[in-house]
This record gives structure tokens, C-alpha cells and sequence, in this order.
């Protein structure tokens, strides 16, 4: 999602660098992503190939909010990553608060799931890519 960073998210910063010792690699997604947002200007470009869709109450939500977004990246990281490299649910309020949708390019398509029921998600980019005049 393009990224409107207000505030660091709430884990610790990362230690400076000494002449000695070389800055540490990021050790976890929150400090990859302040890694990323200081070299791009805290934009994220995401493309959705696949037609997605959030599940929200009883039924499924074909918008990219963002924290549907993010709680679905944190489900996955949490299932892989170390526990101790763990996202904590607070994470997901940071970017509740923290990030937002400023451009789109996405629209809603209609796949048939069977003979009953056709699932509907949306495709796109986000932000909008720009195009070359």
C-alpha cells in the first residue's frame, strides 16, 4: 500500500552503526519495511495478480484496506518466522492508524467457483503505476 508514515511502528529502532561494526541486517519484518520506506519515500507498490478477496463477518470484502492487508502478511509471517521474529497484534494497529491508500488501480472480477457460487475479488496495483507520456 502507499504509505503515509506518521509514526514508527511500535517495535524497538534498530542500533546505530559503529566504525567498528557493520549495521545488522534487518532482523524482522517491521525493520525491513523502515529499512524500505527510508530508500523509496515510504511508498509500497503491490500488485494483485489473483483475483482477493478479505474475509469480513459472514461474507468476503473485495477491497485492499489496509488492515486486512497487513493482518493477512502477519498471519503468514507469524506461521514461518521464528518466534521470537514474531508480529505482535498491536503491529496491525500501527497500520491501522499509520497507513493509507492514496492511489489505485484495481477493479473487481468474478471468477466462477462452482456450479452454485462465483467468487469475487479485485485486481490491480497499488498505488497507481505512472505512465509514460
Amino acid at each position: 500500500m502507499p504509505a503515509k508514515q506518521t509514526t514508527p511502528p511500535p517495535t524497538s529502532p534498530p542500533q546505530p552503526a559503529t566504525k567498528s561494526k557493520p549495521a545488522a541486517a534487518p532482523r524482522s519484518l517491521p525493520d525491513l519495511h523502515r529499512a524500505r520506506c527510508a530508500a523509496n519515500a515510504g511508498i509500497l507498490l503491490l500488485h494483485f495478480l489473483s483475483p482477493t478477496s478479505f474475509k469480513q463477518g459472514p461474507g468476503d470484502l473485495p477491497l485492499p484496506l489496509p488492515a486486512n492487508v497487513y493482518s493477512s502478511l502477519r498471519r503468514a509471517w507469524n506461521a514461518f518466522a521464528l518466534p521470537v521474529l514474531h508480529l505482535e497484534e498491536a503491529w496491525l494497529g500501527w497500520c491501522a492508524q499509520n497507513i493509507f491508500i492514496t492511489a489505485h488501480d484495481i477493479h473487481t472480477v468474478v471468477v466462477p467457483f462452482n456450479r452454485h457460487a462465483d467468487f469475487t475479488g479485485f485486481v490491480g496495483h497499488l498505488p497507481r503505476p505512472s505512465r509514460r507520456r
